[in-house]
């Protein structure tokens, strides 16, 4: 992405963000203001790349063209995390291969500085539809 020359647009932004843990869909807010410069119509002002990892392996069948109409660029921002949140239990139409981590992972920590194992929540497409998922990639 290219800076923009000025930076003088004062913005006020809310924004909502969702992620999965435990088995539990959850609903975040957050709300950030700064200045921006901005750019509309400028091809040249940006350029998306979508890598292959397979947690953005859904963003490749969205199939978003890869020069921007718009771009924005805050320098600095402040936010605040609201404290407010929404959960939802998430259901399957069938069972998980792989149960969702649970309580199990907290219950009876000590006091250690240790680090933890990272999550091992399994990575969606991973296995048997992996070909299926496959990104469909185009040159450019």
């Amino acid at each position: 992405m290219q800076r923009p020359k000025k930076v003088w647009l004062p913005v006020s932004i809310s924004a909502s963000a969702y992620s999965q843990f435990r088995g539990i869909l959850m609903k975040s807010y957050s709300y950030f203001g700064g200045k921006a410069g901005f750019s509309v119509l400028d091809r040249r002002a940006c350029r998306l790349y979508i890598g292959d990892h397979p947690r953005v392996r859904p963003l490749t069948e969205l199939e978003i063209g890869p020069r921007p109409f718009f771009t924005a660029f805050l320098p600095n921002a402040s936010g605040v995390l609201d404290d407010h949140f929404e959960n939802w239990f998430l259901t399957y139409d069938e069972p998980p291969s792989t149960p969702p981590e649970g309580l199990e992972s907290v219950v009876d920590l000590d006091l250690g500085r240790e680090w933890l194992d990272p999550p091992s929540a399994p990575l969606p497409g991973v296995g048997k539809d992996r070909e299926r998922m496959a990104p469909n990639r185009q040159g450019g």
